[in-house]
């Protein structure tokens, strides 16, 4: 069977029908989505808006640790949370309450997508004379494969460093359920990206599809995760 051929419907439940099997599948499936390095240092931080507050948390860790000299927090209205006007301005609030000076600190306000966020990210740091050969990209870890390969496609030059804003499932830890849906929507956006030129074309193994099909069914399913 070519690969291109599996889905839910050539699963059945008895491959996945425990709580065991199904995080399983889902571990192998998120550890694929949030690729992650060994923090080195980096011409910049460089922090992908979203509704979590732990991208700037792990970014200011970083940069206490040396990592990077500038951050740069990139995100418009779409995930911001009150009273933040937008993602990054919530990010830039978070950053110097943890003690990132704010003259280190670049504010990108406009993006909405994550292709809006490297393009305009970018910009911002030209504009500022920071030129970028390297990037440690801190974000949701399950965007973190999309967002190296959007680096890929659009600024092939410049070395990244991925790095997820946390560890495991984080806030999906006691919430599986959400957490197979996010996945499985992060790889949908792997497969039809690179035909739309968005990002990089990604490697998809074997292992990895036959896991997100099995998670495809189990969710279909009426005895889904509670």
């Amino acid at each position: 069977m070519q690969l291109t051929d599996v889905d839910a419907g050539q699963v059945t439940l008895d491959d996945a029908d425990t709580l065991d099997g199904v995080l399983s599948d889902l571990r192998m499936l998120w550890d694929y989505l949030a690729v992650s390095a060994a923090p080195r240092g980096a011409d910049v931080l460089f922090c992908f808006g979203s509704l979590n507050l732990g991208v700037p948390c792990r970014a200011a860790e970083l940069f206490a640790r040396g990592l990077a000299p500038w951050v740069l927090v990139t995100g418009g209205t779409l995930g911001r949370r009150e009273p933040y006007a937008t993602e990054a301005d919530g990010y830039a609030d978070v950053l110097r309450r943890s003690g990132v000076p704010k003259e280190r600190i670049i504010v990108e306000r406009c993006a909405s997508n994550t292709g809006e966020n490297v393009a305009f990210g970018m910009r911002a740091l030209t504009e500022r004379g920071i030129e970028v050969g390297s990037a440690a990209l801190v974000a949701w870890p399950t965007s973190l494969r999309r967002c190296v390969a959007t680096f890929v496609r659009w600024f092939p030059g410049v070395r990244t460093c991925p790095q997820p804003a946390f560890d495991g499932f984080g806030p999906y830890e006691a919430n599986p359920a959400r957490a197979v849906e996010t996945a499985l929507a992060e790889l949908a956006r792997l497969r039809t990206y690179p035909r739309l030129g968005h990002i990089g074309p990604q490697p998809i193994t074997e292992a990895v599809t036959w896991a997100a099909a099995r998670l495809t069914a189990f969710s279909s399913s009426p005895a889904s995760i509670a």
